[in-house]
């Protein structure tokens, strides 16, 4: 066997050992990350209904035929077909709130933010925004406290407009008004769907 015949040899077995030693790893880091994700999610989701010990999914009905022509889908933020919505129980599996992810785009991009809301009372109880891209100092002023607390105690039906029921964030018009619109928009969908029942 001549030497650089096994040289091609020696370097395809390495470079096959290469790639699954990094496929592994690749794969045991992406379980870990999703893991911390959910962790992660499972923590915000109890802190923003109060009294809540766990929770449980709550799936959207599947919507039977839309029609062709039906344009009120094209028009509605598409992130709002699919809201992901959770419902908290207390320590008795009695149901104490929802909570939901709300999206909606800012000045920067995507501002993603989760929302609980105490049925008992349809009132908002926090929000917490999870990811944005707005400007540092400016925009991404809609997830200090300040701005966010005066969320907490609103019914549901408040209009949820910038300058009439909530005061913005001074120089981010649109972070505050990605914020307040996309709330509104989801509280209704969320509210018409899971909301009081019976």
């Amino acid at each position: 066997m001549g030497k650089s015949l096994r040289m091609v040899i020696v370097m395809t077995v390495t470079a096959m050992l290469s790639g699954l030693v990094l496929s592994q790893a690749y794969e045991t880091a992406n379980i870990h990350i999703q893991r911390n994700q959910e962790e992660e999610l499972r923590l915000v989701i109890l802190e923003v209904l109060p009294g809540a010990e766990t929770y449980e999914v709550l799936v959207p009905e599947a919507q039977t035929t839309i029609p062709e022509d039906d344009i009120t889908l094209s028009e509605a933020p598409p992130t709002q077909q699919r809201i992901p919505v959770y419902r908290g129980l207390d320590k008795n599996r009695e149901e104490v709130g929802l909570a939901f992810i709300v999206e909606n785009p800012g000045y920067g991009g995507l501002i993603r933010l989760i929302a609980g809301v105490d049925t008992k009372s349809d009132t908002l109880t926090q929000i917490r925004i999870l990811e944005h891209k707005e400007t540092p100092g400016l925009g991404s002023k809609v997830a200090d406290a300040p701005f966010r607390e005066q969320f907490s105690g609103k019914s549901v039906s408040d209009p949820f407009v910038v300058g009439q029921d909530v005061n913005g964030v001074s120089g981010a018009t649109v972070s505050s008004k990605a914020v307040t619109e996309g709330l509104r928009t989801t509280i209704q969908e969320v509210m018409k769907r899971y909301g009081k029942r019976g």
